[in-house]
């Protein structure tokens, strides 16, 4: 017996027709990339081309690790193919699902339009073989992919010929053992009118690479919530995962309270009253009927939209649904985040008359426009019962202590995201064959093994609380990224907004911030926008965000990354140097210009009198030539401007690097007095000026004193390493030593002394010396406010070290708890 022993089968067949397949260049290199890489993908396919065929059933007989049949069978009760539908579905590239004859015969909208599904059996099986029954008999066609996978030039016509399969055929031992793997017998496919069996055999290897519960979990997802159609997976019937989701609120449609029923009759001025299960009126004498229900998910997307959405309206007009593609039902738009898990079945068969004669719409009627206002009563009374249960979960909350109760809803953060997962359960492999339209700006999606209970865990409200850190995305990434895997937020660093809101005290409005763009990329999805346009949004949107933080710069570390990011741009490093200047402490402005110098910096020094500097920039991709920096014209700018005592030049590099102070450069810099930054050691000193207490006259002394490259990169190394603690450490680990002495001998007052021993027991400081750390006590105390005093050389802390460290945060550059226990962030503690 040969591996397709069931190909063999219907081999035996009379021939009823030829079919020539011919494949393109673009089509065999499209295989060889291997467009539909995933086994999921060509089973999802499978199951597509049976919806397609207006099929109420679909059964799958899969092999699944351990293999215990060498095929996998698809069968659905479908239209079926003639030998002319046979040979139309080998026409690679061409549909004919939206064709005059086939719309005739099914009533459904389609979903593939390409015609090139049928290739997706190409990734999990070499031998395909169509059955397929209609008026005309039973026909069947077998394709080899081998016997085209050695066409290296491609367009090689391939012959295949459609063959009558008889009733004894399907009789056949090994015949119906396979349909016994769907729970089939061969009487039941010789009695059908219609039905499509596909068997794939001689399996690749891929194929075991799926497990029963992935594969179930995924078509679970692709199946829409109370389809006309019902699918099985080796005889167990694979329910919608939709129909899991908890309701929130369940009703009949002949339970709508008086006062909707009233304020509808008002409207309208028809009787309106219940009887029995039923609403009837003069206009719907036979009545309208239903349910409406409103779950805790989102009944909106997800992968079974492909097949048929599952919120919204649903009216049935004697068992015909109508307006299938309008959820709303011809209504303006509703509140999304309820009409998402919102869906109402209704039955109204008084309308009848009003059905199109395609049967699928209405002719506008005031008949339609009535039971649109009877549809909204319904929306409305759906919604107040979801706000009711929200604000019963609020009310819950207020009596929780403070340490338990959730401020953040739910329904803000883990429901949303929880639907936007829904909405794409599957993995990039998946997808590969997608171009990328569906990628999310912020979201880090999850593997799809991981996603089902990721999505369980975001539902049950039992929150993990979401944490912030930060990594390095570059300076035009994504000002932020959220996992919801481990519940984090990565913030990028290099990004102008964040840079331009490092200070300590704006860190909480900057991780709200941030945690609100990345819901507003989830809330926009759960609209319908599509994503394209939402990346369009959030693009421009990332755009202002720049500009702003561009428009009023004042954090040292966004002014250094601007310094460095402008090095090779002549007009933005000449305005960046005017605002390094004014970041240590000089009163400067941008002069530029032909004959002028590109800026003026000043400061008041009393009793001396004002100090004067001129500042000019040499932009350069790398190293300037020597005529480029023009050192005699950088002179003649300093004897022109009134009382200017020198220059700071800053170029990302000087020429003649490599020969020190004897490189004309440098010579003619320390004759002329000309001080010779590079654009790094200007950040540097700029992004260290506050927690180093870096001033202008620090700058102004290195400017007139320091002159040739070396001699500036001697002079800011050691300002930035001598007597080198970091001020707002040092600030910090006076705090830290009070804590740490808390407890410790009671009876022993809190003196400098005892700080300062504290403080240099620590590796860190260990060098320090006592007269900073005094300096440092001081400034704390002034911080903090009244918290800390200073009586008698003693310390008085006169409330918590929590409220300390608050109060001192702006001079010792680090956050603090917040004063309410967060149950959002692991990081904003109250002990």
């Amino acid at each position: 017996m040969s591996d397709a022993a069931l190909a063999a089968i219907v081999e035996d067949g009379a021939p009823a027709g030829d079919i020539t397949v011919t494949l393109s260049n673009e089509l065999v290199h499209l295989l060889s990339e291997q467009m539909y890489q995933s086994p999921l993908k060509a089973i999802e396919e499978l199951v597509v081309n049976s919806y397609d065929a207006d099929a109420r059933q679909c059964r799958l007989s899969i092999p699944l690790p351990p293999a215990d049949r060498p095929y996998l069978l698809v069968y659905d009760d479908g239209v079926g193919m003639t030998p002319d539908g046979l040979k139309d579905l080998w026409q690679i590239g061409r549909s004919n699902k939206r064709s005059e004859e086939i719309a005739k015969l099914i009533g459904r909208k389609q979903i593939g339009k390409f015609g090139i599904g049928k290739l997706a059996t190409y990734s999990i099986a070499h031998v395909v073989t169509y059955i397929s029954k209609t008026a005309t008999g039973i026909h069947a066609v077998t394709m080899d992919f081998r016997d085209f996978a050695h066409d290296a030039e491609g367009g090689k016509p391939l012959g295949l010929t459609i063959r009558t399969v008889s009733d004894a055929s399907l009789r056949g031992d090994e015949f119906k053992a396979a349909l016994a793997s769907l729970e089939l017998e061969p009487k039941d496919l010789i009695d059908a009118q219609r039905w499509t069996l596909a068997v794939l055999e001689e399996l690749k290897p891929k194929l075991g690479r799926i497990q029963t519960r992935g594969l179930k979990w995924v078509l679970s997802t692709a199946m829409p919530l109370k389809p006309d159609f019902k699918l099985f997976l080796n005889n167990s019937e694979v329910v919608s995962h939709k129909a899991t989701f908890k309701a929130v609120a369940r009703f009949g449609v002949h339970e709508l309270p008086k006062a909707r029923l009233d304020s509808h009759e008002a409207t309208f001025g028809t009787q309106t009253r219940v009887e029995g299960d039923r609403i009837v009126s003069d206009t719907f004498p036979s009545g309208i009927s239903g349910e409406v229900i409103i779950t805790e998910q989102s009944l909106y997307g997800g992968k079974s939209s492909d097949l048929v959405r599952s919120h919204g309206f649903f009216v049935r007009v004697r068992d015909r649904l109508v307006e299938e593609g309008d959820p709303l039902f011809g209504l303006d738009p509703l509140s999304y985040s309820v009409f998402n898990r919102f869906r109402a079945d209704i039955e109204a068969d008084d309308l009848d008359g009003a059905v199109t004669a395609s049967r699928e719409g209405f002719e506008a009627s005031d008949d339609i426009v009535e039971l649109q206002g009877l549809l909204s009563e319904l929306f409305l009374e759906a919604r107040s019962r979801w706000e009711a249960e929200k604000k019963k979960r609020e009310e819950d909350e207020k009596r929780k202590n403070e340490s338990k109760r959730e401020r953040v809803d739910k329904d803000l953060v883990e429901d949303p995201l929880a639907d936007a997962l829904s909405d794409d359960p599957y993995d990039d492999e998946y997808d590969d064959d997608v171009a990328g339209d569906d990628e999310w700006l912020y979201l880090l999606l999850p593997e799809a093994a991981e996603r089902a209970q990721l999505i369980e865990k975001l539902y049950s409200g039992n929150r993990t609380r979401y944490t912030y850190s930060e990594r390095e995305a570059g300076s035009t990434g994504p000002v932020v990224a959220f996992d919801p895997a481990d519940s984090t937020f990565w913030i990028n660093v290099e990004h102008p907004l964040v840079q331009a809101h490092d200070e300590p005290n704006s860190q909480p409005l900057l991780r709200d911030l941030l945690t609100s763009e990345v819901l507003l990329e989830v809330y926009l999805r759960q609209t319908g926008l599509s994503p394209v346009l939402i990346s369009e949004l959030l693009a421009r949107r990332d755009s202002l965000f720049r500009s702003l933080a561009d428009d009023h710069l004042t954090s040292v570390t966004a002014i250094a990354a601007q310094l460095r990011d402008s090095a090779d741009d002549k007009y933005d490093l000449e305005i960046n140097l005017v605002i390094a200047a004014r970041a240590v402490g000089f009163v400067a402005r941008h002069v530029g210009g032909a004959g002028n110098p590109d800026g003026v910096a000043k400061y008041p020094d009393y009793p001396a009198g004002e100090k004067k500097i001129i500042l000019e920039a040499k932009s350069s991709q790398d190293e300037p030539g020597l005529g480029a920096i023009d050192f005699a014209g950088l002179a003649q700018h300093m004897k022109d401007e009134p009382g200017a005592v020198g220059c700071l030049l800053v170029a990302p590099t000087y020429p003649g690097k490599g020969l020190g102070d004897y490189a004309q450069a440098a010579k003619r810099a320390e004759n002329l007095g000309i001080s010779c930054w590079t654009v790094e050691q200007l950040a540097r000193v700029v992004e260290l000026s506050q927690a180093r207490h870096i001033s202008a006259s620090e700058i102004l002394a290195i400017v007139t004193a320091s002159f040739t490259p070396d001699q500036v990169a001697a002079a800011v190394d050691a300002l930035l390493t001598v007597g080198g603690d970091d001020h707002h450490a040092l600030n910090a680990a006076v705090i830290d030593a009070l804590r740490s002495l808390d407890g410790r001998m009671p009876d022993k007052a809190r003196t400098v002394e005892a700080i300062a021993t504290e403080i240099t027991g620590r590796p860190d400081f260990s060098s320090t010396k006592f007269a900073d750390i005094r300096r440092a006590v001081a400034d704390v105390v002034t911080a903090s406010q009244g918290i800390l005093r200073m009586r008698d050389g003693r310390l008085i802390l006169r409330g918590s070290y929590d409220e300390l460290d608050r109060r001192a945060g702006s001079i010792t550059g680090r956050g603090a708890p917040t004063r309410r226990a967060s149950r959002f962030a692991a990081d904003e503690d109250v002990p």
